[in-house]
């Protein structure tokens, strides 16, 4: 258990929720986060039998929600950032596609992207549900012939 609290702090110590952000860390954060995913991926296939027990199911869906929560807001503020920036007089769009207009092209994205934020609340909303379940099941140690009160953690 020190061994993944120790990894979470390593994780906020990189990124520190009072900052400093700027567009760098920002991406880098981003692509954190789509690395901690695959690693989830893969660590979560059968072969591997993790989580290995129903608390753990718990406290890894608790976190995922928790996750899914905070990943909605920031591609809500992702979307926001990007209504902005369609009204940069900069702003250009390439010539491979439709629509060929930057301000239509940034508003589009913005509402794609704010369309996923909702769909991550959704899906944080289910996960939290599921946790909720989760919390209500434990193991009994046959071991020790105990019969189990749901407390085990």
């Amino acid at each position: 258990m020190e061994r993944s609290l120790g990894r979470v702090d390593q994780v906020e110590g990189l990124w520190p929720v009072d900052g400093p952000h700027d567009g760098v860390s920002v991406v880098e954060a981003a692509g954190a986060v789509a690395v901690l995913a695959r690693y989830l991926a893969h660590a979560t296939h059968a072969v591997h039998r993790a989580p290995e027990s129903a608390p753990q199911v718990y406290r890894c869906l608790t976190a995922l929600s928790g996750g899914l929560w905070s990943l909605s807001q920031s591609v809500r503020q992702v979307a926001g950032r990007m209504e902005v920036l369609a009204d940069a007089s900069e702003l250009y769009a390439d010539r491979l596609g439709s629509p060929a207009d930057p301000v239509d092209l940034a508003l589009g994205t913005a509402d794609l992207t704010g369309h996923a934020g909702g769909l991550l609340a959704q899906a944080a909303d289910v996960l939290g549900h599921a946790a909720s379940s989760a919390s209500r099941l434990g193991h009994r140690d046959l071991s020790a012939g105990e019969e189990g009160d749901g407390s085990d953690g």
